[in-house]
């Protein structure tokens, strides 16, 4: 007789908020865990555990094994916003602070001056992360006019930007969208093509936004969270993690494709089925785009060359002797080591180009990697970052075969700047703070 296949759906469940445990080797609500992660690929947390063999007095027959310690580990990769990249990079890196100050839009306006413009054209120059790019508008394009053309420049792309008006009287533009609440660069406005008078450009209303900064904690064991590990399909009930801490977080983003996260977590490995654990609704996110992305390296943005870029935050946790009791099998504590990060990245060009002589000489640069638009997204601060070349640093991609250069870059201590070797920095609507229990 035929049997049947079922697909048993996996889930994964998490404090959607980013809170943490109240103490080591104390397991958090159900309440608290109300959020299924996403996941591009399936994965269960996988068991370590260590026996020791006890043999009869002639060495030849085994008579039992003794469990000498157990430690579970998820390794697991997903796409990405700006708000899951921040809440894993706090909880990996361990300290967080509250949200500060308020999202506003900002308001440019642009006024004619001394008499009315008759005829002509002017141009709108933006300047915004490494894209330039500037457009011709005739004197008596309306609103809806003036917003299509701005809407066709690459630093602001349709949907991110109302206008308001004419010059007859006063042309207001408000930056929305994925450009909300972020401080807009001047656009530099060329108005030698009109008649009958001048511009004037102003910014009325600053972009600001709301930031929150994460840092390295001062303590030897970072924070701790619960989840829960089950099917949605099956009736056994899902499994309870406590104890659970980040190992290292791996962000890559490749031209064309979406931001990606590893994570590699390390736990206790005792668990505890959950009867009538109601399993919650998935996280629906906006996936950052690498097009999203920006890399300033000495104060110069790469932005139109990147080909791919993966940076990488380890904490080393000690999953050895000295993470286990001295009388139990099961971990007592999970602590970090020497805690390390990298950060490599690949850009189309060759040798001469300014960013090729900068890691040929072995130069140490202020550096930030940028994930996701203004409106979201995280900055990587890296105020001290060693670039060097591997032994090839010269490579071929896309389809065109264009040269290419690897660079790698190592993040250093400055004692002299306040801070850490990698400061991150998350700019979002959200009001709640990381980490908090």
């Amino acid at each position: 007789m035929a049997g049947s296949f079922r697909n048993r759906k996996l889930f994964l469940a998490y404090p959607g908020a980013f809170k943490r445990q109240t103490a080591f080797g104390v397991a958090m609500a159900n309440t608290d865990i109300d959020t299924r992660h996403p996941q591009t690929t399936p994965t269960y947390p996988g068991r370590t555990t260590t026996r020791e063999q006890i043999r009869d007095c002639s060495g030849e027959y085994i008579i039992r094994e003794d469990i000498t310690s157990r430690l579970s580990r998820l390794r697991y990769g997903f796409d990405a916003d700006a708000f899951l990249i921040a809440g894993w990079l706090a909880m990996a890196q361990g300290a967080a602070a509250a949200p500060s100050g308020t999202r506003v839009n900002e308001v440019q306006t642009i006024t004619p001056v001394g008499g009315p413009i008759t005829a002509g054209s002017w141009n709108y120059l933006l300047e915004m992360e490494g894209l330039v790019e500037a457009v011709d508008i005739p004197f008596d394009a309306t609103a809806a006019d003036i917003q299509r053309l701005l809407e066709s420049l690459r630093p602001i792309k349709p949907g991110n930007v109302s206008v308001a008006g004419t010059l007859a009287t006063t042309v207001v533009i408000t930056y929305q969208g994925k450009l909300a609440a972020y401080n807009i660069p001047a656009p530099v406005i060329d108005d030698s093509g009109l008649t009958g008078g001048t511009l004037s450009v102003s910014t009325t209303t600053p972009g600001t936004s709301k930031t929150a900064a994460i840092s390295r904690t001062t303590l030897d064991q970072t924070p701790a969270i619960s989840f829960i590990v089950g099917f949605i399909d099956d009736t056994t009930n899902p499994d309870l993690y406590k104890d659970v801490v980040v190992n290292s977080v791996t962000i890559r983003g490749q031209i064309r494709g979406k931001v990606s996260v590893e994570l590699d977590l390390l736990m206790n490995a005792d668990t505890a089925e959950q009867i009538g654990y109601v399993v919650p609704n998935c996280v629906n996110i906006n996936p950052i785009y690498t097009k999203d992305c920006r890399i300033s390296i000495n104060n110069v943005f790469q932005a139109v060359n990147v080909r791919e870029f993966t940076y990488v935050y380890s904490n080393n946790i000690f999953s050895g002797d000295d993470a286990f009791p001295y009388d139990d099998i099961d971990v007592e504590r999970l602590e970090h080591g020497d805690r390390t990060s990298s950060f490599n990245f690949t850009v189309y060009g060759s040798k001469g180009d300014t960013i090729y002589t900068l890691a040929d000489a072995e130069s140490v640069v202020p550096s930030q990697l940028l994930l996701g638009p203004p409106s979201g997204r995280v900055i990587v601060d890296m105020p001290k970052l060693s670039l060097r070349l591997p032994d090839d640093p010269i490579t071929f991609a896309g389809e065109a075969n264009r040269s290419a250069m690897q660079i790698q870059g190592t993040p250093f201590f400055d004692q002299l700047t306040a801070g850490t070797p990698d400061n991150v920095i998350y700019y979002g609507p959200e009001t709640t703070t990381f980490l908090a229990t």
